[in-house]
């Protein structure tokens, strides 16, 4: 597979990375990265769920399916369980003062959005 840049298109929409940083810091103030899931260094925070469905950003559904190459064998495997993401259409509640309910409802004026998560993943 080659990638060239007219697989790109530039968007006639911005965004204020000050705005974007301190939103999340107001995210970890309010809800601080869950790692317990036993996998260090790989976890979410999600910013919005199936609608009316708490449990939908609950467990394994913040990851959601992953692939790793847990050994030397160099070998990709599939870890996790499957997640519907275009499902995810209801921003969660306790985040909606933060400046990304604005972003979000933003980009949803011009795309169809899927699940939407704070990440934090160790690089490989």
């Amino acid at each position: 597979m080659s990638l060239s840049f007219n697989d790109f298109q530039k968007q006639d929409i911005s965004f204020d990375i000050n705005k974007l940083r301190n939103a999340c810091d107001d995210v970890l103030k309010i809800k601080g990265f869950d790692t317990s899931l036993g996998i260090p260094h790989f976890a979410g925070i999600p910013l919005n769920q199936i609608p009316n469905d708490p449990n939908s950003i609950k467990g394994n559904k913040v990851r959601g399916i992953y692939w790793t190459k847990p050994n030397s064998s160099g070998e990709e495997v599939t870890r996790d369980v499957n997640v519907e993401e275009s499902k995810y259409t209801q921003f969660v509640e306790e985040f909606k003062n933060t400046y990304f309910k604005e972003v979000y409802n933003e980009l949803q004026k011009s795309y169809r959005l899927g699940r939407v998560r704070l990440l934090l993943k160790k690089p490989r």
